[in-house]
């Protein structure tokens, strides 16, 4: 009879030992979660307040999208609401309507995203996504949430498209191919 008055003791000792440090690491997290939908926030009104201090050219406000969606993008990335944050780095960066997305990459670069969906058909896709997102200038960390990819993944995905527009022999694709190999280009501010 002790034996199970015992064993009733040991797991209340257990779980009296575990119970709050684990509830307060959940609460310390939930918060840390709060935090960043805040900072989501507060950049996504930085952006609207930029936009309405003085008039931007569409690229200048897709731009600044852009960096707020990069800046944003790294704090996230390892954060249990990932789906959430994802919907939300996509609005703020403006990627969340693929059309309206593929058009301004297009135009921003001069053509090059029509040029890699010419020279390189037929190209899936999520290369297409991921070249509009290099041509666009997301950060790594950025591209990495929106597609929910390894950065090895990433990397060696840009590389065999650098490869195969360089294969080409084509003076545009080489274009393209330098184009790609430079971006992203490191956040200026």
């Amino acid at each position: 009879m002790t034996t199970p008055l015992l064993w009733v003791c040991l797991i209340l000792l257990v779980a009296i030992t575990i119970i709050p440090p684990l509830l307060s690491v959940l609460w310390k997290k939930d918060k840390e979660i709060n935090g960043l939908f805040d900072e989501v926030t507060r950049l996504e009104k930085r952006l609207n307040q930029t936009q309405k201090t003085g008039p931007l050219s569409a690229v200048e406000r897709q731009t600044a999208r852009i960096h707020a969606a990069n800046e944003a993008s790294a704090a996230y990335l390892n954060s249990i609401r990932l789906d959430a944050f994802r919907k939300r780095i996509a609005g703020l960066a403006g990627c969340d309507d693929q059309q309206a997305w593929e058009t301004f990459v297009d135009e921003a670069s001069g053509g090059l995203l029509s040029l890699a969906k010419k020279q390189l058909p037929p190209l899936p896709q999520d290369d297409i996504s991921l070249t509009g997102y290099l041509l666009a200038g997301l950060s790594y960390v950025t591209i990495r949430l929106l597609t929910g990819e390894t950065l090895s993944n990433l990397y060696s995905r840009k590389s065999r498209l650098i490869d195969r527009l360089l294969s080409s022999g084509d003076p545009d694709s080489r274009h393209l191919a330098e184009e790609l190999q430079r971006r992203p280009i490191p956040n200026r501010k």
